[in-house]
């Protein structure tokens, strides 16, 4: 992957990250959704990510997010697993940046890596062997990414709405993605170590009671169930982030004329 450019921020490069990073430590101050096993929460800062990117670009984006969610952990209250999600937003918005670029070495190739390295990631854990089609929906933002290609950027650029839409929801689907997939390796890695397996035990036996209710009996008492039982829920949740993202992201990218605020050409 190409290395960072080394090209000087501008004025107003900086204080649109400053804006952005401000943004994401005031989002994160909101109601926030509790992971599985106790420790860390899903931020409602998720959708701010995708669009982060889009208007910055790869680099400004990675280094805002990467900067707002830094401080967000910094102030009380935190935890030691929120430290190790630090950098899955600002994978997010390089993925949405990276997609968004009309002129860049960093396209819909550059997200293209990062996602297909982050599901192969999957399957390097033993959790992945458990429950092997638990990425399907990492996997369809993959498919999108390559069937758009570049048109992702075009658009986006458009001055048709409806196609600016579509490209900002393909960019910003494939940026959520991103991170949930980040979140879920970091979540796997800190089983037994910062994340208490007694807990997740005890979860995944809640959510098994709660299948069994409903007539279902995928229940075997593997780590990997806890991810096969969530995951119609956490498809209804990312897909409401990616339209809030897109919503959201679309008003600003007509808001501002698509001033080119991303990043400086390497």
């Amino acid at each position: 992957m190409p290395v960072m450019p080394t090209a000087k921020l501008n004025t107003k490069q900086i204080a649109l990250i400053s804006v952005f990073a401000a943004l994401i430590v005031i989002v994160t101050r909101l109601p926030s959704i509790p992971i599985l096993g106790g420790e860390g929460k899903v931020e409602l800062s998720v959708i701010l990510y995708p669009i982060i990117g889009i208007i910055l670009g790869p680099w400004i984006g990675f280094v805002a997010a990467f900067l707002g969610n830094l401080i967000a952990w910094i102030i009380p209250s935190s935890t030691v697993f929120g430290i190790l999600l630090i950098p899955a937003g600002a994978v997010a918005a390089f993925v949405s940046g990276s997609m968004s670029q009309k002129t860049s070495r960093l396209n819909w190739r550059a997200a293209t890596v990062v996602l297909a390295a982050l599901d192969a990631s999957w399957y390097l854990t033993p959790v992945g062997w458990e429950a092997p089609f638990y990425p399907v929906l990492h996997f369809a933002a993959l498919a999108l990414v390559v069937l758009f290609r570049g048109r992702a950027s075009e658009y986006i650029h458009s001055s048709s709405r409806d196609r600016t839409v579509l490209g900002a929801a393909v960019c910003s689907y494939a940026a959520i993605m991103a991170d949930h997939m980040f979140g879920n390796l970091v979540w796997i890695s800190s089983l037994g170590l910062v994340i208490s397996l007694r807990a997740v035990r005890d979860a995944i036996r809640t959510l098994g009671m709660v299948w069994l209710t409903l007539g279902v009996s995928p229940f075997t008492g593997s780590i990997g169930d806890i991810f096969m039982l969530v995951l119609p829920i956490s498809a209804v949740e990312r897909l409401i982030y990616t339209a809030a993202a897109t919503t959201l992201g679309v008003s600003l990218i007509r808001a501002i004329g698509w001033g080119r605020l991303s990043s400086p050409k390497p």
